[in-house]
């Protein structure tokens, strides 16, 4: 089929003749025969196509594209401006034979589609929104290379990742094959209230270790320890002069229980700062977790024997009930240190700046 294109220039206010021809083929050929000829619709007929194609119906787009591609062989521009020029100076009767001016009429695009048709360097027509999304991000179709993108800016991207890595999660052993046992270490940590219980039984267990010298050393160099020396002093002298020491032996034994409950205090305190500020010191000595070249790795009381007992791995179950892991700060840093290609189905992705200097990512996915 040999027709003459576009013989008047794109911004003539008129159709040229190679416009009426393509458009009266596109009429005949594609829209007629998806549509039926128009002395056959009704009202309601008339109402359900003109909304197919203020929506771009895709039967029609598909068809259009084909035609003018495959039929007509036309390069991608000229496909591009025969079917926008089609949407734009539709006419019912099919008519484009006659002397006729150009209508002034935008073809009306989601911004979504808008965004994307500007990172491609294509027409909003040939791009549809799917109303689905992936990981959060919207999904359009792509008609030029048929293929489906997610598509969204850096916030969004971020989210997305966010999003994939919380869907992906089984357990605590999936943050191991994408971060290393490192990445839990160092997102783990106490509840306040377990430091409290934690401190205070340690804090127990160590001063019922000690005997009243060792208290008296804890307050030594004090008031209370300068008092109690004294007050040894002063039982010596009674005891010399075979008078009553009751008071002073009650008075001393009371120093040594307020020894204990500084002596007490102090290794609360001790325990709740290591907790707070030292978690991973205090693993280290506690044998949970252990230095290997250079990065934590969980101890063997938290190791599990593989399938055949050839190796170990950590077993999130072995876990004391009061260590916690923040999933949330693990994603965080996942989010962080990875690349948006864990968005794609294929690990691809594509990027650009628009004019406001704001980035855009686009990820190829199966659909």
């Amino acid at each position: 089929m040999r027709i003459l294109l576009r013989e008047s220039d794109v911004n003539d206010p008129e159709l040229s003749n190679s416009d009426k021809k393509i458009l009266s083929l596109i009429h005949t050929k594609v829209f007629d025969n998806l549509y039926g000829d128009h002395t056959t619709w009704d009202e309601e007929d008339r109402e359900e196509i003109k909304n197919l194609l203020e929506k771009f119906d895709e039967d029609l787009l598909i068809g259009i594209r084909n035609f003018l591609k495959t039929t007509l062989h036309l390069e991608e521009d000229l496909i591009t401006y025969y079917a926008e020029l089609f949407f734009k100076e539709y006419r019912e009767d099919g008519d484009y034979k006659s002397q006729l001016w150009k209508q002034d009429k935008d073809l009306k695009f989601f911004d979504l589609e808008k965004k994307y048709a500007e990172m491609r360097d294509i027409s909003p027509l040939w791009v549809v929104n799917s109303h689905d999304s992936r990981y959060g991000l919207p999904i359009v179709y792509d008609y030029t290379n048929n293929q489906h993108w997610a598509i969204g800016d850096q916030e969004e991207s971020d989210d997305a990742m966010r999003e994939y890595y919380e869907s992906a999660i089984y357990d605590l052993r999936d943050f191991v094959d994408w971060g290393g046992e490192d990445i839990i270490i160092r997102n783990l940590y106490v509840t306040h209230t377990d430091k409290r219980l934690l401190a205070q039984d340690e804090s127990e267990y160590r001063v019922g270790d000690l005997d009243d010298t060792e208290l008296l050393e804890e307050i030594k160099n004090t008031e209370l320890g300068d008092e109690y020396e004294n007050l040894e002093e002063k039982l010596d002298s009674l005891l010399d002069d075979d008078k009553d020491t009751s008071e002073v032996e009650k008075r001393m034994s009371r120093i040594i229980e307020l020894a204990k409950e500084k002596t007490k205090e102090r290794f609360y305190d001790e325990m709740f700062g290591r907790l707070d500020e030292e978690l991973e010191d205090y693993l280290w000595e506690m044998g949970y977790i252990t230095d290997k070249d250079g990065k934590w790795e969980f101890g063997d009381n938290l190791r599990s024997r593989g399938r055949g007992g050839l190796h170990t791995y950590f077993d999130p179950d072995l876990l004391p009930s009061w260590l916690n892991v923040d999933e949330d700060e693990i994603i965080n840093e996942l989010v962080k240190n990875s690349d948006y290609e864990v968005i794609s189905d294929h690990g691809y992705y594509d990027w650009f700046k628009d004019e406001n200097g704001d980035i855009y990512y686009i990820y190829d996915i199966d659909y």
